[in-house]
Formats: structure tokens, C-alpha cells, sequence
């Protein structure tokens, strides 16, 4: 790939970013009226047309790392796995 075709590429990449952006944004202000809607109703689920929506809270229980690692170091290196990835960046 020379230099020309790489910096058009980046350009490229650039742009579909971008318009993940936006759509990313649009999907949050639609989002964020499809909610409003549903809480002027009070209703957690709701059919409209041919779409099933639901916006219901959802609970999920994490371990607190930075805890464990301070009180018990030594169960904390036992269970303790590590991992590389790769992360692409684009500036």
C-alpha cells in the first residue's frame, strides 16, 4: 500500500467514524424520547406496531478489585489472570 493509498484509507476511516458518531448520537436522542414516552406512561414494556420495546432496570453484581487487591493481595494474585490485546487508534 503506498502512502497515498494508506492516507486515503485513514481519511476514509475518519469519515465512517464520524458518521458512527452521529448516528451513535441520533440513536441516544431517540432513545432518550422512546424512554420519556414510556415514563409519561409508567410502563416498562410496550408494542407498538410490529416492535416490542423495553426499558426495565437490570442488576448486576461485580467484584471490586481495587477492594480485594487492598484487603487480601495474596487471593487477589491467585485469581488474578493477566491479558494483552492490541487497540487500533487513529488520531
Amino acid at each position: 500500500m503506498s502512502n497515498q493509498d494508506l492516507t486515503a484509507a485513514l481519511r476514509e476511516f475518519q469519515e465512517y467514524k464520524r458518521i458512527r458518531e452521529e448516528a451513535d448520537n441520533a440513536m441516544k436522542t431517540l432513545q432518550a424520547k422512546i424512554t420519556a414516552h414510556m415514563a409519561m406512561q409508567d410502563v416498562t414494556e410496550m408494542v407498538v406496531d410490529v416492535y416490542r420495546v423495553s426499558y426495565k432496570p437490570v442488576t448486576s453484581t461485580r467484584l471490586n478489585t481495587t477492594a480485594l487487591k487492598a484487603a487480601k493481595p495474596d487471593i487477589f494474585a491467585q485469581f488474578s489472570t493477566t491479558t494483552t490485546a492490541r487497540r487500533f487508534v487513529v488520531a
